[in-house]
């Protein structure tokens, strides 16, 4: 019985072969999205599969809520929290923290400037690399112990165990005491290539030693992770941490601060943290279930356009003794076959497109044939496409009467048409969201990339590393270099570094970020001034000294936040700040545009600009912002020669700030690549589709339209009769779908501080769009009708 089903199964595919390819081409490129979203979301859901006990590991994250400001998400945590937690959390079973700053390593003459990782003796208790040689413990709990990733051990020794060596590190030795595989590039610690003890003297855990206090800011922010003990409420750890917080916190502390462990699975898509990656991943969904379901309802719409030409082999069926269950597998096994031999293609679609796919989106997706889990997701998407396609038509086809079949009353009718129509309706909503959606990202993007800079991000190339007066001068007379400027790491932070606290007339406090730069710093970016000054480098205060300038310069909504309407009224005036306990009045010289160099979509805090202090100049890693007159190789190779006169043997560490800029809307422009992709797609297939239920319509409409051109008819009258059959579904599905459209687009615009609007445009150019590519679709088409001969339509049937 099986093998007849499946024979009747391909003869039927067979005999409707434009319609089953139009379906297919469809039906392969919907399974590719399909297929690519579903490893996507295992990708993600296994972010900490190495770990062991990863179900029970959290990273401790924290929401400052400061007066006047957005609610600011925190990675990293007070150093002395982890300790309070040892020792007031008996549900914690381990904790440890980290924290990564970039070091030079040396061996001899060989040397690299990489990130060292300096944790708590339990850093691999919490998070686990496995081991290449030594023990990691034994090298942690050690003050000059470090251990290597194996790829670092490789460029320093060219071996995997170069145990019992020893490396320089800021003029210390450290023996190396083991080695571990490199960290997943999304793992916790894929920053590292080297780990040493938080006990050493260099350590910033043990600067933060003595520290106890736990003010927002953090003096010493580290990141902080811990396991559960078996059996402990994950909500009950998140109030036993703010019942911590509450008790150590300072009375004198600028807004508030609320703690919460986050599963290491959650991190990649935490609402608070992630929540532009989250946003990404539902707009990915949403138009993977669209691509799906566009290439379906051609499927539906032509198998039930074309029942007719199948009523006599489904009345002979019947009269043959086959009965409904029977005709209703054979309708789904053909379905099912089509999908099947579609997700061949859409496999071999999507092996083409994982490597471009993961270094866009830094994953590590792979199509494993023989993973369990995979299996069930490509076998899963054929069941699922294939009853989603075909339950209806199988329904509707198995529902005739032998009786009118015979008589010539079978083949659908009014019923099929109405639902043809509503199919049709419901396609162009999809497709006259897609492209409203993708109009206004492609405008939002154009407005973050270019209207939102009041800065000139042009020929800057940013080195990292320490910033001696010799550098400075080398650089400054460098063939190419306009200007150079100093800065401290955060003055790519979007909220500034140090927070300051600022005492206003009425007695209030408020915070402002900080940022610590050279007087060259605002100029370099061609800043100009809404009121006052910038920093004069001829000015002895601004000129670098040891100790920070008392001058600042501070943006427009921090003068609002100070309590100023107008940016020329606060100029001049003292400002009344505290730094970590230290008080000191500093003279309002300038006020600048708000502009933020680590973020284009959030809201832009008030910030201060102070010239920073060169006391720690040759130990203290910053940035180092050098414009150019061009980016060509010869002014590059000038930048590298004099790094490398007073860093031999270190590999220069630079990057233009260019690609930064295109880093902070990395995730902009991937939707507006993927809306216009997916765009692209769906228009093909709604064109598709239209074009076989034109062509289905002009064959049952040939006698019509025949004896309309005997009476007088003339072509305009015909494909204008056509045309306007196909524009209304259009029309309606424009008018349906206007205001969900809408809303949707309000809610995603909403999560940006800067935004387009969404005005009539937005909505009725698709509508336009979409109404223009029916009419094309099915012009060509209605052509042809139109100017047939009478007489040939006449004799039709």
């Amino acid at each position: 019985m099986l093998a007849t089903i499946l024979r009747l199964a391909l003869r039927g595919i067979r005999r409707t072969r434009a319609d089953v390819l139009i379906t297919f081409v469809g039906m392969a490129i919907g399974l590719t999205a399909a297929l690519m979203m579903a490893l996507l979301t295992r990708d993600i859901m296994t972010y900490s599969r190495d770990i062991p006990l990863h179900g029970r590991t959290y990273m401790v994250t924290g929401t400052v809520i400061t007066p006047g400001q957005a609610p600011a998400q925190m990675w990293m945590t007070p150093a002395p929290l982890a300790g309070l937690m040892a020792a007031g959390m008996p549900d914690v079973e381990v904790v440890t923290r980290f924290i990564g700053n970039p070091q030079i390593i040396r061996r001899g003459d060989i040397a690299f400037r990489e990130v060292v990782i300096w944790a708590d003796p339990t850093l691999f208790q919490v998070l686990p690399l496995p081991v290449v040689a030594g023990d990691p413990a034994t090298a942690l709990a050690t003050t000059d112990g470090v251990v290597l990733t194996r790829s670092l051990a490789r460029k320093l020794f060219s071996q995997d165990a170069p145990l019992d060596q020893t490396v320089d590190m800021g003029g210390q030795s450290f023996l190396v005491m083991a080695v571990v595989e490199d960290s997943p590039a999304r793992g916790a610690l894929h920053d590292g290539s080297a780990f040493a003890s938080g006990l050493n003297a260099k350590s910033s855990l043990t600067a933060a030693a003595g520290d106890t206090r736990m003010n927002p800011a953090g003096f010493n922010p580290v990141f902080t992770h811990f396991r559960l003990k078996a059996g402990a409420s994950a909500a009950a750890a998140d109030r036993a941490l703010n019942e911590l917080l509450a008790r150590h916190r300072q009375a004198d502390d600028v807004g508030q601060m609320k703690l919460r462990g986050v599963a290491l699975n959650d991190i990649p898509l935490d609402p608070e943290l992630s929540p532009r990656s989250r946003a990404l991943m539902a707009m990915m969904l949403v138009i993977t279930t669209m691509t799906l379901i566009v290439p379906c309802i051609n499927f539906v719409a032509l198998a039930t356009a074309r029942a007719g030409q199948r009523a006599m082999e489904i009345g002979i069926a019947k009269l043959s003794g086959a009965r409904r269950r029977h005709l209703i597998t054979q309708f789904l096994l053909e379905t099912t076959l089509l999908v099947a031999v579609a997700m061949v293609v859409a496999m071999s679609f999507t092996e083409l497109a994982l490597g471009p796919a993961n270094r866009i989106l830094h994953t590590e997706m792979a199509l494993e044939l023989a993973a369990p889990d995979v299996i069930a997701i490509i076998l899963g998407l054929v069941l699922a496409v294939g009853m989603l396609a075909g339950a209806y038509p199988a329904f509707v086809l198995s529902s005739y009467r032998p009786g009118a079949i015979l008589r010539g009353a079978g083949g659908g009718g009014d019923r099929s048409s109405r639902i043809r129509q509503a199919l049709v309706v419901g396609q162009f909503m999809l497709l006259i969201a897609l492209l409203s959606v993708t109009l206004v990202v492609h405008r939002q993007e154009v407005m973050l990339t270019h209207a939102r800079l009041p800065y000139d991000p042009s020929n800057i190339v940013v080195l990292q590393g320490t910033c001696p007066a010799a550098l400075r001068d080398r650089l400054a007379a460098a063939d190419g270099v306009r200007s150079m400027a100093c800065a401290d790491r955060e003055s790519l932070s979007p909220q500034g570094g140090a927070s300051y606290k600022a005492t206003l007339p009425d007695g209030s406090t408020v915070a402002l970020g900080g940022v610590n730069a050279d007087a060259a710093f605002l100029s370099l970016f061609h800043i100009e001034p809404l009121a006052g000054r910038l920093f004069d480098p001829a000015r002895a205060q601004e000129a670098g000294t040891p100790q920070p300038g008392n001058t600042v310069i501070v943006n427009e909504t921090a003068a609002h936040t100070l309590g100023w309407g107008r940016a020329e009224e606060i100029v001049g005036q003292t400002l009344n700040l505290s730094l970590y306990g230290y008080e000191s009045r500093l003279e309002v010289v300038g006020v600048v545009p708000d502009f933020s160099l680590g973020d284009l979509e959030g809201k832009i805090p008030p910030l201060l600009f102070r010239v920073r202090g060169r006391e720690n100049d040759t130990t203290n890693d910053g940035l180092i912002y050098v414009k150019l007159k061009d980016s060509g190789a010869t002014t590059l190779a000038a930048v590298d020669a004099a790094w490398r006169a007073l860093n031999p043997g270190v590999p220069v560490q630079r990057f233009f700030f260019d690609d930064h800029v295109a880093m902070l809307t990395l995730i902009i422009r991937l939707e507006a690549q993927i809306f216009i992709l997916f765009s692209a797609v769906n228009v093909l297939m709604a064109c598709a589709g239209i074009y076989g239920l034109s062509a289905f319509t002009a064959e049952r409409r040939t006698k019509e339209i025949g004896v309309r051109k005997v009476y007088g008819a003339s072509v305009a009258d015909i494909v204008r009769l056509l045309l306007w059959q196909f524009a209304k579904p259009v029309l309606l599905a424009g008018v349906l779908v206007w205001i969900p459209t809408y809303w949707g687009l309000r809610q995603w615009l909403d999560s940006f501080a800067t935004h387009v609007d969404v005005g009539p445009f937005t909505l009725l150019a698709p509508t336009a769009l979409a109404l223009a590519i029916a009419g094309l679709t099915v012009a060509g088409q209605s052509m042809r009708v139109a100017k047939a001969k009478p007489i040939r339509a006449l004799r039709y049937e």
